[in-house]
C-alpha cells in the first residue's frame, strides 16, 4: 500500500472521531509540557544533575502515555471508537508495558548524556548526530509498542526483534509515509500549531494502518 492510499484511508477511518483522539493527544501533551516545565525549574533552580534526572523520569512518563495513544488510535484503525482514558492504557498495564517504555527512554537518555559535557557549538553538532542515530534506531523497532499492545504475550525483546524483523527492507517505505506529511507539518507551523490537532492524528492513524499492513504481508509472505 503506497503512502498516498494510507493518507487517504487514515482520514477515512477519523471521520466522526476527530474530537476524541484531538482530545487524547491534547491531554497527552499537556501532562508533556507540566513535566518538562518541573524539570526545566529544577534544572534552573537547583542542578541541570537533579533536571536531567527529572527529565529521564519524564521520558519514561511520556513513553508509556504514547502506548496509550497507540492503543486508541489501533482502535481507530480498526473502526472501533476510543475513549478518553485509552490515554492511561499504558499506566494500567504498566507492568506490561514498563520494559518497551524503559528502552525508549535508554536510548534517549544516552544519546543526550554527551549534552552534559560539551560545549555550547559541540552541543549542536552532536545533536544533529543523535538525531540520526536516533532515527535509525527508532525506525527498525518503530512497531514493537503496537506489536505487544496487540500480544498480551509477547516479551519485549520479542516484540523488539519482530520489529526489526518487520522493518527490514521497509524503513524508507514508513520515511516516505512521515516525509509525505511535511507539507501539512509547515501549515501546521503557520497556523501557531493549530493545524497539528488535526494533522497528528492523521498521521498517527497512518502509522497505525501501516503497522497492519506490515502485518498482513508478513502473514501472506509466511
Amino acid at each position: 500500500m503506497k503512502s498516498g492510499q494510507i493518507k487517504n484511508l487514515a482520514r477515512e477511518k477519523l471521520n466522526g472521531k476527530y474530537g476524541i483522539i484531538i482530545g487524547i493527544i491534547f491531554l497527552s501533551t499537556l501532562i508533556s509540557f507540566a513535566i518538562g516545565g518541573v524539570s526545566g525549574a529544577v534544572d534552573s533552580m537547583v542542578s541541570k544533575v537533579f533536571g536531567e534526572g527529572i527529565s529521564i523520569v519524564g521520558n519514561f512518563i511520556d513513553e508509556i502515555l504514547n502506548i496509550g495513544v497507540l492503543f486508541a488510535v489501533l482502535k481507530i484503525s480498526r473502526d472501533k471508537n476510543p475513549q478518553v482514558e485509552d490515554l492511561f492504557f499504558g499506566f494500567q498495564n504498566i507492568k506490561r508495558f514498563a520494559g518497551i517504555a524503559l528502552v525508549y527512554t535508554a536510548i534517549s537518555t544516552v544519546l543526550s548524556i554527551p549534552d552534559l559535557f560539551l560545549s555550547e557549538y559541540a552541543t549542536i553538532a552532536w545533536g544533529i548526530i543523535a538525531s540520526i542515530i536516533a532515527v535509525i534506531l527508532t525506525f527498525y523497532i518503530a512497531l514493537s509498542k503496537y506489536l505487544m499492545i496487540d500480544d498480551k504475550e509477547l516479551t519485549v525483546q520479542d516484540a523488539l526483534e519482530k520489529s526489526v524483523e518487520l522493518m527490514r527492507g521497509h524503513c524508507i517505505e514508513l520515511f516516505v509515509l512521515h516525509l509525505s506529511f511535511i507539507g501539512w507539518c509547515i501549515l501546521g507551523v503557520i497556523s501557531c500549531g493549530i493545524g497539528f490537532l488535526w494533522i497528528e492524528p492523521w498521521m498517527e492513524v497512518a502509522v497505525a494502518i501501516f503497522y497492519q499492513n506490515r502485518m498482513s504481508q508478513n502473514e501472506t509472505i509466511n
